[in-house]
């Protein structure tokens, strides 16, 4: 009997830490239907004439980092918040009236063509109040990439920066 405790003791330890180490691999996972029905209407907004493709999309493990001087602009299909954008034109106001920190964040690479010198990214928010849980899509505000891959590290987002990093 305490022969198979002893075996079986060590094989119990080894399997969770299998399962402790998998848990920890960085998933791809997808995008809610939702935040990614935003971030193409945002697109389609912003970028009228352009030729835009969203390239690498992943999910900030600091969400509470994220501060309303890493936006320039906020674009929302709400009528909860006020943001600097949106489908209509009632809803632009100041940043101010969102609540942060948001409780999630998707971080997201655009490829524009023409190429821009400096890589287009924008982060997807889920602003939450007392009442009301609205996603809004923030521009990244940064003028350079050193600035905007910096943001990126404080979120700590899954997020695939091949063809970003020079």
């Amino acid at each position: 009997m305490s022969r198979v405790f002893w075996l079986a003791v060590p094989l119990l330890l080894l399997s969770l830490c299998a399962v402790v180490v998998a848990a920890e691999i960085p998933q791809e996972e997808a995008l809610p239907a939702d935040v990614q029905a935003l971030l193409e209407g945002y697109v389609t907004a912003a970028y009228p004439f352009s030729e835009v493709q969203v390239a690498a999309t992943g999910r900030a493990r600091r969400p509470w980092n994220f501060e309303s001087e890493m936006s320039r602009v906020a674009y929302v299909d709400s009528f909860h918040v006020h943001a600097d954008a949106g489908p209509t034109p009632t809803l632009r106001t100041s940043l101010s009236l969102l609540p942060y920190p948001p409780q999630q964040v998707w971080c997201a690479r655009l490829n524009l063509k023409p190429a821009q010198p400096v890589p287009a990214f924008v982060y997807v928010a889920l602003h939450l109040d007392l009442y009301n849980a609205d996603l809004v899509v923030h521009k990244a505000a940064g003028d350079s990439q050193a600035e905007l891959l910096r943001q990126l590290r404080v979120l700590d987002c899954n997020l695939d920066l091949s063809g970003a990093e020079q």
